[in-house]
């Protein structure tokens, strides 16, 4: 079990024994005395650098290439996807019947008589 330090109970937070004075600064940036972000200040400085692009759009930039043949990545995906699927495997089977019909919904079932269980009605 935890057991803070004086100073920890007077400064800190008690759980992760985070200890910061008014407005005090630790190796990313400027914290009240709760260890919290002072307003303006960011919590990843040096962050994600300006210009690279998300995984969503290197995906997609890597699904519209082609190969030598012509065909794009996407298609030789399909492929395999129905090529798995003509084979049994039953998670592509409902891959394949997912993008082309949509996932299912479930339905709520609606009963118009209580049911009984025993003595107990429901």
């Amino acid at each position: 079990m935890f057991r803070p330090t004086n100073d920890q109970e007077k400064h800190g937070d008690h759980k992760h024994g985070i200890t910061f004075g008014v407005n005090q600064q630790d190796e990313t940036g400027e914290r009240d005395t709760h260890g919290r972000w002072v307003a303006g200040t960011s919590g990843n400085p040096a962050g994600r650098p300006v210009g690279s692009g998300s995984i969503v759009t290197e995906l997609r930039r890597l699904i519209d290439e082609t190969d030598s043949n012509g065909e794009t990545s996407a298609a030789l995906i399909a492929r395999q996807l129905v090529e798995l699927a003509k084979g049994g495997d039953l998670r592509a089977i409902k891959e394949c019947f997912d993008r082309l019909d949509g996932s299912p919904r479930q339905t709520a079932v609606t009963i118009s008589e209580p049911f009984v269980f025993g003595k107990i009605v429901l």
